[in-house]
C-alpha cells in the first residue's frame, strides 16, 4: 500500500515536469517573456540570387532577407557594388561596404550602430528613418537624398559628412528632413 502514493506521484510529478518542458520550449521558440534582442540574428549577404537586390531571398543567408530583428552585413564588396532596396525595409542596423540605393520603399533602423562606406542614394518620395537612444548611421561615401525624407528621433544619430545633392524635387515640401528628441 505504501508503493502506490509514491509510484502516482512520481508519475505526476514527471507528467508535470513533461508539461513545463513543453511550455517552455514553445516559449523558447516563439520569444515569449524573452527580451527582443534575445531574438535577433545577424543575416550576411550572400550575393547568391541576382547580387543586386535586397529584397531577393536568394541573396541573403538562410535564403531570407533580413527582418526588424535583425543587423545586417554586406561585406567584402567594393563601394562601386550598388545594393537596391525596392520596398519597405526595417531592421535592427546595417553594415555596408557597398553602396546602397532606395530606389523604391524605404529603410528603417531601429537599434546599433550601423555603417555604410559606399554611396547612399535615396530616391525622391523615399525615405530613410532612425529611431532609439542607441541607432546611429554614419554614410562615409557620398549621400544623394534628392526629393527624400530623413527622420531621425528618440535619440537617434545620422552622420551624412558628404551630401552631394539634397533638392526638393517633388515640386515643394515633399522632402522633409526631421529631427525630434533629446539627442537627436
Amino acid at each position: 500500500a505504501i508503493g502506490c502514493p509514491l509510484g502516482r506521484n512520481l508519475i505526476n510529478f514527471h507528467l508535470a515536469m513533461k508539461s513545463i518542458l513543453v511550455f517552455l520550449m514553445g516559449a523558447l521558440a516563439s520569444g515569449f517573456g524573452l527580451p527582443s534582442a534575445a531574438c535577433a540574428a545577424t543575416v550576411f549577404w550572400t550575393g547568391g540570387g541576382d547580387g543586386v537586390s535586397w529584397n531577393q531571398a536568394a541573396n541573403w543567408s538562410d535564403n531570407l532577407p533580413p527582418t526588424a530583428a535583425d543587423d545586417a552585413i554586406i561585406s567584402g564588396l567594393d563601394t562601386n557594388a550598388t545594393i537596391t532596396l525596392s520596398a519597405n525595409v526595417t531592421i535592427r542596423s546595417l553594415e555596408s561596404s557597398a553602396s546602397i540605393n532606395i530606389a523604391g520603399g524605404s529603410l528603417a533602423l531601429s537599434r546599433g550602430a550601423s555603417r555604410i562606406q559606399g554611396t547612399l542614394t535615396i530616391a525622391a518620395n523615399r525615405s530613410l528613418t532612425l529611431t532609439g537612444t542607441n541607432t546611429t548611421l554614419s554614410v562615409s561615401g557620398p549621400t544623394v537624398a534628392d526629393g527624400a525624407s530623413l527622420t531621425v528621433s528618440g535619440g537617434a544619430v545620422l552622420e551624412l559628412p558628404n551630401v552631394l545633392s539634397c533638392h526638393d524635387t517633388t515640386g515643394c515640401c515633399g522632402a522633409v528632413w526631421e529631427a525630434s528628441g533629446a539627442g537627436s
